[in-house]
């Protein structure tokens, strides 16, 4: 995330942007981070702030408003933040799979081999497929809970159900690993002891058979196999508690689709027309992109349990429905149509870079390029000077934090020689009005300029109060955005 940022440093006017594949989190838990400004200003460094769904970019945008300050708009359709005088494109852009290869894949010798073993396996059952990281995010034991509630609301399921869970070897170790490795081990042997038959092949890592009610896999698994596995069930489960994009349901219904040449794909076995059911996890990044899929909360077992039941008893012209319209989405937003957008909106976003002024500004990661335009010039103080003395209907606007006094984070009163110079340029004739405008509250500008310089004017909280001048008939502080006004906030 701080990337942008050095490549900003190095090319001021380089052509950035930086798509975040996992989930952007939420302001209260962001601001948590002690570097949690670095971090934004460091994606704020790219041109484009690309983001799987519109809850990571809403998180994004809430962020740099309630951290850092900023407005977002809408720019041409598309959402924008103001920073510097350039504007940051925030796009939304949920990536897809190669579906080319996926198609290509399921004909070769070795998946159509794997695809035979489990139709033979699973012959005359309802195959729900669970493919995973052994991770405690994957929701695995959630599942294997709902499924042991299900069979046991309905054991006549048994016979005609398997769930297939395949546990891809864990990334990282622990106790909590090992606590829910634990956990799905003792599950899934007291589903097969009360539901199934024990004898086969099955959990070892080998091929799978038997009459399991549920066949365990924990293994990595080729991508033929995977395929093969994918391309055999009859519904795709999801149930992880947070994640990503996750890409499996696009990887299922590719599968399922079979391949480009349809005859070939019915000769192989697969139905026609093409269905498939899908049970997604509304906590998972593409789950919105499905429309046709069932979705639950995986913290909810009973909901999950009664979905698979729906799921199991679906008909096959709903199935076919469902499929051929998530088929449809898939086979246009693939991972190529997502490369293609992102960079087309790349070149939208810096198509007006070349006509502008960059200047680079700030230290380390606090480095930052203001955009100006083309025609900006620097002011002149000695054209300013004469300018001034020649006019005698002023109205001077002074910011305090930062510009009369060093910005800080205590309160920072004005000094004696700050107040004689605010005394003599209220006081100067020509000078209609002169104002300090600070964002703290009303009360300390009243202790610190009241008395001390009463022909001086003052905006409380950002110009949400203002006090004129003492020229007799002061009055107290006004709203100038009060309730019911399109300023008020």
């Amino acid at each position: 995330m701080l990337l942008p940022t050095f490549l900003r440093k190095r090319y001021n006017t380089v052509r950035c942007g930086y798509f975040l594949h996992c989930p952007f989190p939420s302001s209260e838990i962001f601001r948590t981070f002690p570097n949690r400004d670095l971090v934004l200003r460091g994606l704020l460094n790219a041109d484009v702030v690309a983001f799987h769904t519109f809850d990571y970019a809403r998180h994004f945008l809430s962020c740099t408003t309630r951290l850092l300050g900023l407005n977002h708009k809408t720019e041409r359709g598309a959402l924008a933040v103001d920073y510097y005088g350039r504007s940051v494109s925030v796009k939304i852009c949920p990536t897809g799979v190669n579906t080319d290869r996926l198609q290509e894949g399921v004909m070769s010798p070795e998946t159509v081999a794997y695809r035979a073993t489990f139709r033979a396996a699973f012959r005359g059952r309802k195959v729900f497929l669970g493919v995973d990281d052994f991770d405690i995010f994957k929701g695995i034991e959630l599942k294997l809970q709902a499924f042991e509630l299900l069979l046991s609301q309905h054991p006549e399921l048994a016979e005609t159900m398997v769930l297939v869970q395949v546990c891809n070897p864990a990334r990282s170790g622990g106790r909590e690993m090992q606590e829910l490795q634990a956990e799905v081990a003792t599950i899934v042997e007291r589903l097969n002891a009360t539901y199934g038959v024990t004898e086969g092949a099955g959990g070892d890592g080998g091929c799978v058979g038997g009459k399991k009610v549920v066949e365990l896999i924990e293994r990595g698994t080729s991508l033929q196999e995977r395929i093969a596995l994918l391309s055999v069930a009859d519904c795709a489960v999801v149930t992880a508690t947070r994640d990503g994009m996750n890409l499996l349901p696009y990887e299922y219904i590719t599968c399922r689709q079979g391949p480009t040449d349809t005859v070939l794909g019915t000769a192989d076995g697969y139905p026609s027309p093409r269905s498939s059911t899908l049970i997604m996890s509304e906590f998972v990044g593409c789950s919105s992109s499905l429309s046709g899929a069932f979705r639950v909360n995986p913290w909810n077992v009973d909901d999950i349990a009664d979905t698979m039941y729906r799921a199991a008893m679906l008909s096959e012209v709903e199935a076919e429905a469902r499929h051929e319209k998530h088929w449809k989405y898939i086979s246009e937003h693939t991972v190529s149509y997502w490369a293609a957008s992102n960079i087309s909106e790349l070149q939208r976003a810096t198509e007006k870079l070349g006509n502008v002024r960059c200047y680079g500004l700030g230290f380390g990661l606090n480095f930052r390029v203001v955009t100006l335009d083309p025609n900006f010039q620097r002011m002149d103080r000695v054209v300013c000077a004469v300018d001034y003395a020649a006019t005698t209907r002023r109205v001077i606007l002074l910011d305090y934090d930062g510009t009369l006094v060093p910005s800080t984070t205590y309160d920072q009163p004005p000094s004696a020689a700050l107040l004689k110079l605010l005394r003599q340029l209220s006081g100067d004739r020509n000078n209609a009005m002169v104002c300090i405008v600070s964002g703290r509250e009303r009360s300390k500008l009243d202790d610190w300029f009241a008395s001390a310089v009463p022909a001086l004017g003052l905006l409380a909280e950002h110009g949400y109060w203002y006090k004129g001048p003492d020229w007799g008939d002061r009055a107290g502080w006004q709203c100038l955005a009060p309730a019911g006004t399109e300023e008020h906030i």
